[in-house]
């Protein structure tokens, strides 16, 4: 998520309140005028925003808390966030199964260990562990899921995109995370 780095700076106090009233600004002055709001009111509406950022940037100490509470606020939200998208994202592949897709949706039998069994795939193939060949790996990620989807008739994955985009821009490394590194053979 969007984290401010370390205030080690009084640059970075006094920047915060400046940036954050001239954002908050333009919104409540296009908001408003999109309201009917008649322009003096706009005007003041932002004299007045503008006047509280300046007071921020004029006394960094002040600005300090808003900007602890910006970063603690944006953990916050990008935990709540990145649990919504992956939530989401499982729906579109729970989705997809029932509506006929080629994936396997019952659970083993009791004694079956749920192994799937694969062929032999050609040398060009392994990157994806498909019968489907992805094409070149080099060319990125995205570009394979979309080939792959169209070259296995499961078009369906490409409404995850839009999902894993985002989950990849909010990723942020935890602490005690090995940041998805590591490959465990079972």
């Amino acid at each position: 998520m969007l984290t401010l780095p370390d205030p080690v700076r009084r640059s970075l106090l006094r920047s915060f309140p400046i940036a954050l009233s001239a954002v908050t600004a333009v919104i409540v002055a296009g908001v408003a005028l999109i309201a009917g709001a008649s322009p003096p009111i706009v005007l003041m509406a932002v004299v007045v925003i503008v006047s509280i950022g300046a007071v921020g940037a004029l006394f960094p100490k002040l600005a300090a808390a808003a900007y602890l509470a910006w970063n603690r606020l944006a953990v916050s939200f990008g935990r709540l966030a990145r649990a919504w998208l992956s939530v989401m994202s499982f729906l579109i592949v729970v989705a997809a199964g029932r509506a006929g897709s080629k994936m396997v949706e019952s659970q083993p039998a009791k004694s079956a260990s749920g192994w799937v069994p694969r062929g032999t795939l050609r040398p060009e193939a392994y990157p994806s562990q498909s019968f489907t060949p992805v094409g070149k790996p080099e060319r990125g990620w995205i570009r394979s899921l979309l080939v792959w989807g169209w070259r296995s008739r499961q078009v369906w994955t490409w409404s995850l995109l839009p999902f894993l985009l985002l989950l990849n821009a909010m990723g942020v490394r935890q602490r005690g995370s090995l940041g998805g590194n590591t490959y465990t053979l079972y």
